[in-house]
């Protein structure tokens, strides 16, 4: 379960073993489920149950003080369900709105600095685009941009995009090796160590320069005013700085990781399917936003844009299946034995819902589960990718009540389903009440960087890449699913001349 590529394993198991099967770790139960309505379960509302392997490790980088995140505190806490309900506005309509302009600000320096590279250059899209997602998270997180976009060429001025880069790439080494933070003799260890210090500091330095500016506005709408909004409602005192350090660097980690390496692998996608990125193109022109010889400064993309663009939400949603960034998924701890689709599962076993596995189930999206093919969900009326009011208020609602352990029955018996829809088994943000707070921004992201670089370049897979093959054996988790050594593409512009999202 170390391996860089275990959502492949898993998938290959639940491909042989079906959709319930169980290995162990030491002495410890694995229980991993693929099949999508046992999945919605297992996440799901009625047990409400708390992550099992992902918090020690994330608090590591994360944890100020020893203080728990809201990655990683327990479902049913309450310090959890403050900070949930503390922060969904955050993600509203409105504020996803109001982070639309800068959204196609960050994305106009991307297209400049590509066309100053010139025709057929090469890109590693991977790096630009995980740059997109640090300025857009450092807008969203407390309100200023961190100027990784400025330039595309990696450099000793990235500061905090370097950082992060780097403590990210030390958390995924502890993770395949536990025992590597007690290697204090070697030099990667100590400097790997340095970094998340030097993350920390950096959460703690964002800290103190919110706090300068003084009362929070009533207009700010960015998580560190949220955070800073929150009260204990016994004691009525704000977060620590501890805390609120912790968890705007969860907010960073999260939004840089997940984001940069989702868009990379839609890109790659659309252009290893010349069917699909010239469907893409037609819907693209016939919006009038496509650069063309005739046309070589579109209109620019509007916010209402992201709603009226059909294909183009099925190609994100089709990339989220094909190719999950949280490939291995989650875990869960069985506070209590339970019986799950006829399956007796012990208390203390780890329920693992592997993602990458779930959407490549074909007993969940029939014998095409292996193919990447937008035109699954052209006919499926809910299956639009693009954000809806609904979306973001049942994400900000679904929080489970307050209780205790005892509450949950000491054995659930749910049936197993018979009729997993590919709508049911479909969890690229996960489900339940720990599903991914940032999905309407996320994909907001996603949607406007592909309409707005696609519209202006064509991508093709550089030689370096070694083609699909190469490709699929670079791919790794790394805390997501991203290529190891980027995603080298040779970017052609359209059409000549500066487009209107340049001009602006």
């Amino acid at each position: 379960m170390l391996h860089p590529r275990q959502h492949l394993l898993l998938a290959a198991w639940a491909a042989e073993l079906g959709s319930v099967f169980t290995f162990r770790i030491l002495l410890t139960r694995v229980v991993v489920v693929t099949d999508g309505a046992l999945a919605n379960i297992v996440l799901g509302r009625m047990l409400s149950l708390d992550k099992a392997l992902e918090p020690n490790l994330s608090d590591e980088l994360l944890s100020i003080g020893g203080h728990r995140t809201m990655f990683s505190a327990g479902t049913r806490s309450a310090y959890w369900r403050l900070l949930r309900k503390g922060t969904a506005d955050a993600f509203s309509p409105r504020a996803v709105r109001e982070a639309f302009p800068d959204t196609l600000r960050i994305l106009s320096n991307i297209v400049e600095n590509m066309h100053r590279g010139g025709a057929s250059s090469e890109w590693d899209l991977n790096n630009v685009l995980l740059r997109f997602a640090m300025d857009m998270t450092s807008i969203v997180v407390f309100g200023e941009d961190a100027g990784a976009t400025s330039t595309l060429q990696d450099s000793e001025t990235d500061g905090l995009f370097s950082i992060m880069k780097r403590s990210l790439d030390e958390l995924t080494q502890r993770c395949v090796n536990p025992v590597r933070r007690h290697l204090f003799w070697r030099a990667d260890v100590r400097n790997g160590a340095n970094e998340f210090w030097r993350f920390r500091a950096a959460m703690q330095d964002l800290v103190k320069k919110v706090k300068a500016r003084g009362p929070v506005r009533d207009s700010d709408h960015s998580i560190a005013a949220h955070l800073l909004r929150i009260k204990d409602p016994e004691t009525g005192a704000g977060l620590s700085d501890d805390l609120l350090a912790g968890d705007i660097g969860m907010f960073f980690t999260a939004g840089l990781e997940t984001s940069g390496n989702q868009i990379t692998w839609i890109l790659y996608l659309i252009s290893q399917h010349t069917d699909v990125e010239a469907k893409l193109a037609a819907e693209l022109d016939a919006a009038g936003l496509l650069t063309t010889k005739s046309r070589p400064q579109p209109r620019t993309l509007q916010h209402a844009d992201l709603s009226c663009l059909p294909y183009l939400s099925c190609i994100c949603k089709e990339a989220m299946r094909f190719a999950p960034v949280a490939a291995t998924g989650t875990t869960r701890i069985a506070r209590q034995a339970m019986m799950l689709g006829g399956y007796f599962i012990p208390r203390g076993s780890i329920l693992m819902v592997p993602f990458h596995a779930v959407h490549h189930s074909t007993a969940n999206f029939g014998r095409t589960a292996g193919v990447f093919n937008p035109d699954r969900w052209m006919t499926t009326p809910t299956a639009t990718a693009h954000v809806t009011l609904q979306d973001a208020l049942e994400t900000a609602k679904d929080v489970p009540s307050p209780g205790k352990s005892g509450d949950v029955p000491s054995v659930v018996s749910v049936g197993a389903s018979t009729d997993a829809t590919a709508q049911q088994a479909y969890m690229p943000f996960s489900t339940g009440p720990r599903r991914c707070l940032g999905q309407p921004l996320a994909l907001q992201m996603q949607l406007a960087a592909v309409a707005v670089l696609c519209a202006r370049f064509r991508f093709e897979l550089a030689e370096r890449m070694g083609g699909p093959e190469g490709v699929g054996n670079s791919s790794i988790n790394r805390l997501t699913l991203q290529p190891k050594d980027g995603m080298w593409m040779r970017c052609f512009p359209r059409a000549s001349g500066k487009t209107a999202i340049e001009a602006q």
